[in-house]
């Protein structure tokens, strides 16, 4: 299964259906040795290693589950949009991370087959749908 993803929060709503919306929710604990050294690195200024590898290896674990995620609940995903992502440190004795990652899954329109095996134009199916109101 393939799909676009976007952090644009607009489609094309004549040519995509809304499937429905995804979240994913992960943790990474920071390990007790590299919080140590990164405090120390800390004291002098400059980035934190320890954080900023434990934060990249939670993205891509967390991106890489949000896409099986997706898959799973909405198999006909074409394109999804309104990705968001957000990682929020809570400190203490042991340091975690928190990944929570959102967006919407949509699928394209398909013309529907009339009887015959024929697909209906758009002229078609206007004036089927207009008989009914």
């Amino acid at each position: 299964m393939s799909f676009t993803i976007e952090t644009t929060e607009t489609y094309d709503e004549a040519n995509f259906n809304v499937l429905g919306f995804v979240m994913t929710n992960n943790v990474e604990a920071v390990s007790l040795f590299r919080d140590v050294i990164g405090g120390i690195q800390g004291i002098f200024g400059g980035k934190n290693k320890a954080f900023q590898e434990a934060a990249d290896r939670l993205l891509r674990r967390g991106l890489e589950e949000f896409k099986q995620t997706i898959v799973q609940k909405y198999p006909s995903t074409e394109k999804v949009v309104a990705l968001r992502t957000d990682i929020t440190e809570m400190g203490g004795e042991r340091p975690v991370l928190f990944l929570h990652i959102s967006a919407t899954c949509l699928a394209s329109k398909k013309q529907q087959p009339q009887k015959g095996g024929k697909t209906a134009s758009k002229k078609s199916r206007k004036t089927r749908n207009n008989r009914y109101k």
